[in-house]
């Protein structure tokens, strides 16, 4: 066994929103609590709550509406990041994986084709 480290309060709740966001609690479009509601759930202070949720803001997992709230914008961090990375990639390039993936998929469907 190795020796566990301190987690800080900011990790701690980062987890527990993510928690929330995977396990389908907060569905996408999903506005999440108030601030001050997350703070006494957890039982950290709002700053706490509020870098946590700056994380997962940047992470691609929620949106902040200034006077509005904060929305849940995606479930799964790599989807968020494959999309980013495929909306700076050049079409030639999209392509050239979509033809790679398609005789991948040619060749698997006939070796496992039935009569």
């Amino acid at each position: 066994m190795r020796h566990v480290g301190r987690t800080s309060l900011v990790d701690s709740a980062i987890h527990e929103l993510r928690q929330e966001i995977t396990n389908g609690v907060w569905p996408v479009g999903t506005k999440i609590p108030t601030e001050g509601r997350l703070a006494e759930t957890l039982g950290v202070s709002r700053l706490s709550v509020r870098e946590a949720v700056r994380v997962l803001v940047h992470a691609g997992l929620l949106t902040t509406r200034q006077g509005d709230g904060t929305y849940v914008t995606a479930t799964d961090e790599n989807e968020v990041a494959l999309r980013r990375r495929l909306d700076r990639a050049a079409t030639m390039d999209i392509i050239d994986v979509r033809r790679g993936l398609d005789f991948v998929a040619a060749r698997l469907a006939a070796e496992r084709r039935e009569p």
